[in-house]
């Protein structure tokens, strides 16, 4: 049967459901129309064994969207595409494909729009994003964003959280549902392989966040255990001991707006001070790997190279993308902040019986600081962006002066480690 305004032959394959079907095709290098007898939300491209093109592009009105591979795939996913989710439902798109006699399968989805569900249909449902960091925080529960949608069906692992990874979901950033895009992740994850998906049991996230700053909590717990304790599936198979936040949107350029940011910031705060971790501190991880440290608050491609555990480190994802990747020194410092406003005191600063000491605030040629203890401390200051601008020894129990003169006027982040302790104090500079 043949579906669009060219000489395309687009061949429904067997199987499929009312929310998912697939479409073999074969294209010349030309810009072709698709039209379906359903609306789609959502669709991946799974290209023939012959490789993944780079360049194909999909085009609905004035905007496009680039056919991207997985950021990270599992066996027998090289081919298959990340998902591409429509603001609204279409029933037609065109494809500009730049290689001629390309063989592919177009796998799309047609989920109603949320507002269309019974509990869609109460417009203060989803309400949420105000994150109360000393407290709790205000998630909308897959309950809610799942309506209409089957629920995950072997029961949640449970799993101690050390490390918390952040990433994106490499898609469009101005949607106008998020709730809309939680659900279509859901069911990219939750589909079978032979259909598209990842054949996943629940979405592999722990906790998503759109772009107006509304967190969506993502794996279900199903009443076993806390939902951020959940045991995801996002981690380049070492999972265990994390806690997987995913900002919705792409952020290779970009930063994430004010709220997303704010939200990823108060989440993280939350559970940090949870679990009495520290921002700014490292461990083992996967536990069973000595030779292997891992921050606690980390990006995506910190954990699946083999040793370069860089947060720059782009050979084998470039999740969460080098906006987010830049922020994560900034990131430490934002979530130690609102942990410090709860009155937050990390295991590494417990048993001190003096404190460190730093003034004038705010300084201008210079500040004095005063250490405890009976070693030395390395001095580092660092930008609220997390780059590292002066670094010396600082003697204990002596009142030491620390040239700031060349530096910038703006906040500043004073660093001082000895052993295993570590302080952190802001600087303003006049």
């Amino acid at each position: 049967m043949e579906y669009g305004l060219t000489a395309q032959n687009l061949n429904r394959i067997d199987g499929g459901s009312d929310l998912y079907s697939s479409y073999s095709a074969k294209l010349d290098s030309s810009l072709q129309t698709f039209i379906f007898p359903q609306k789609v939300s959502s669709m991946s491209v799974e290209f023939a064994e012959n490789g993944f093109v780079l360049g194909f592009q999909v085009v609905i009105g004035r905007d496009s969207f680039s056919v991207m591979p997985l950021l990270h795939p599992q066996d027998g996913e090289g081919q298959l595409s990340e998902l591409i989710i429509f603001d609204k439902p279409v029933d037609k798109f065109k494809i500009l494909n730049p290689v001629s006699d390309i063989e592919l399968t177009l796998h799309v989805n047609h989920l109603p729009a949320f507002g269309t569900t019974p509990k869609g249909k109460d417009k203060n449902i989803l309400k949420s994003g105000s994150t109360t960091v000393c407290e709790g925080i205000d998630i909308v529960t897959p309950e809610i964003w799942r309506d209409g949608l089957e629920g995950p069906v072997a029961p949640p692992s449970e799993t101690q959280v050390k490390h918390v990874v952040v990433h994106h979901s490499a898609g469009a950033n101005n949607y106008s549902s998020a709730v809309d895009v939680v659900r279509n992740i859901y069911l990219f994850h939750t589909k079978p392989p032979s259909e598209g998906g990842r054949g996943f049991n629940d979405i592999a996230y722990n906790y998503l966040i759109g772009n107006d700053g509304s967190i969506f909590q993502g794996r279900d717990d199903q009443g076993l255990f806390d939902p951020d304790n959940v045991l995801g599936a996002h981690f380049c198979a070492k999972n265990s001991n994390t806690m997987g936040v995913c900002l919705m949107g792409t952020f290779s350029a970009v930063r994430p707006s004010f709220e997303m940011a704010e939200s990823l910031y108060g989440l993280i705060s939350w559970k940090l001070r949870k679990e009495s971790l520290s921002p700014f501190s490292s461990s083992q991880h996967p536990i069973s790997n000595p030779d292997r440290w891992l921050q606690v608050v980390a990006g995506h491609r910190q954990g699946c190279g083999s040793t370069d555990t860089s947060a720059f480190n782009t050979s084998h994802t470039l999740c969460p993308g080098d906006s987010v990747a830049h922020m994560l020194g900034e990131m430490r410092n934002h979530i130690y902040g609102k942990m410090q406003s709860c009155d937050y005191v990390s295991s590494i600063e417990e048993g001190e019986e003096d404190e460190v000491r730093l003034w004038p605030m705010p300084a201008s040629a210079f500040f004095k600081v005063y250490v405890p203890g009976e070693h030395a401390y390395n001095l580092s200051i660092y930008t609220s962006e997390g780059v590292l601008k002066k670094s010396q020894t600082i003697k204990a129990k002596v009142e030491e002066r620390v040239n700031i003169a060349g530096l910038a006027s703006g906040l500043y982040f004073v660093y001082l480690e000895t052993g295993g302790l570590r302080k952190v104090r802001k600087l303003i500079k006049q």
